[in-house]
């Protein structure tokens, strides 16, 4: 039976690969099989295995593809040749087992959580190079895996439903498996008879894995009502982030009506000057914005603020001044504003004073990092509640239900002050999530 403790997030530039060749080449059969969670990700083309190498006809890839219409097939790419998709899709944001056959003579099968996806042949010559086992690609695939398997045979469809549905890996003829739950490090222990460990370049630990999701980990309860007038909170200290020091901003919002114009939502600075202050809100019909003073302006390009819906969003800042927004843990738009300048000022959120609406809604969980936050870790926070702590020096949960003091549960401990607001019982994911 399965039973990781964590798996490996790619990130689109993320792989691992064997320490040695496979040691098939030619027109040979083998399966490759692995656990996989998609991202909804810009990049439509999702590698979760290779075997081969990459010329014309020498490598065999296992894909699934996002198109844009999100719906999601698996795939088998017969490099330089041809692309064969399945006819079952396989989900999004939820765990599945995909494994493709390849049984030789160009005939192979693919299979989605142990069901028959396809089977057919490439129509192209098979030549295999002899090449370390990939689990991922460098060009693109975000998703989360779990054991990575590679046999030297083809498996029969009661092995590959077995796997899939009560977690029992064959291991005649198994000469790789990877199950990537380490949690640490860039070593990928082989536990087959090979001991081929596997090296890991640019991937991420997950606590969530095949067998079982995070815990949602938020646990929030309450929230602050502002309206689109007098109501805000305000940090009583100074954040110390001027000129173009990197940060990052989020916070969970409920909108009560679509925007018709530039509405703010978190502020950071002091208004003034050119660059002074930053601002992340919405735009009409609900796009995420921001807006860097006097300056310019970034909009995102997917997704959008629904009113009545509580949403994660948040942005992140380089120290070379580009700008990603995010929205529900999904990169919706990057651009830069112009040149920042942020003069030291305190963290807001509401009525803060730049000339426009504020967003009116409920609000929850605003957060301020004097660093750049990466994908992974905004895909985090909202998936699981898991708000990282490194550089985090604001942090108002808002959970106190009553008075005007907003508890800074940052190591930075700088209490905020609630101007207007009212108390709501209402919050993001009261429940648990298994």
């Amino acid at each position: 039976m399965r039973d990781y403790k964590a798996s490996l997030y790619l990130n689109g530039a993320s792989y691992v690969t064997s320490g040695a060749n496979t040691g098939l080449s030619g027109d040979v059969p083998f399966t490759t099989s692995s656990w996989c969670f998609l991202r909804i990700a810009s990049y439509t083309y999702n590698t979760i295995a290779k075997v081969g190498t990459a010329g014309a006809g020498t490598g065999i890839w296992l894909n699934a593809l996002i198109t844009a219409g999100l719906s999601t097939v698996a795939d088998a790419l017969l490099v330089g040749v041809v692309d064969k998709y399945s006819t079952l899709t396989v989900p999004l944001e939820k765990w599945f087992h995909m494994t493709l056959i390849y049984s030789g003579s160009q005939a192979f099968a693919l299979y989605i959580n142990g069901e028959l996806a396809l089977s057919t042949t490439f129509g192209g010559a098979v030549n295999l190079g002899n090449a370390p086992f990939v689990v991922g690609n460098s060009g693109g695939a975000y998703c989360f895996v779990n054991d990575a398997c590679l046999w030297s045979r083809a498996l029969t469809a009661t092995e590959v439903y077995q796997m899939a549905k009560f977690g029992v890996v064959p291991t005649t003829n198994l000469i790789r498996r990877y199950p990537l739950d380490e949690g640490q490090g860039t070593v990928a222990t082989d536990i087959s008879a090979t001991g081929d460990n596997g090296a890991i370049t640019s991937g991420a630990w997950s606590l969530q894995s095949a067998n079982k999701l995070a815990p949602v980990l938020r646990n929030l309860n309450t929230s602050v009502v502002i309206n689109a007038t007098s109501a805000s909170m305000q940090s009583n200290s100074n954040t110390g982030i001027t000129g173009t020091a990197a940060f990052s901003m989020t916070s969970w919002f409920q909108i009560f009506q679509v925007p018709t114009g530039y509405c703010w939502g978190l502020m950071l600075g002091t208004s003034g000057g050119l660059g002074h202050s930053v601002a992340l809100g919405s735009y009409t019909s609900g796009k995420i914005c921001v807006s860097l003073e006097g300056t310019g302006y970034v909009y995102s390009t997917a997704g959008i603020l629904q009113v009545g819906r509580w949403q994660h969003f948040g942005m992140s800042v380089s120290a070379a001044g580009l700008v990603h927004l995010y929205l529900d843990g999904a990169l919706v738009g990057q651009g830069s504003p112009g040149t920042f300048a942020v003069a030291n000022g305190p963290f807001f959120f509401g009525n803060i004073g730049v000339g426009n609406t504020p967003i009116g809604g409920s609000v929850a969980d605003s957060c301020l990092w004097s660093r750049e936050l990466t994908a992974n870790e905004f895909y985090q926070m909202h998936r699981f509640g898991i708000t990282p702590t490194i550089n985090l020096i604001r942090r108002y949960k808002l959970q106190e239900g009553s008075g005007t003091v907003a508890i800074d549960s940052s190591v930075t401990g700088d209490n905020g002050t609630i101007t207007n607001g009212v108390w709501s019982p209402t919050a993001p994911m009261r429940r648990r999530i298994a």
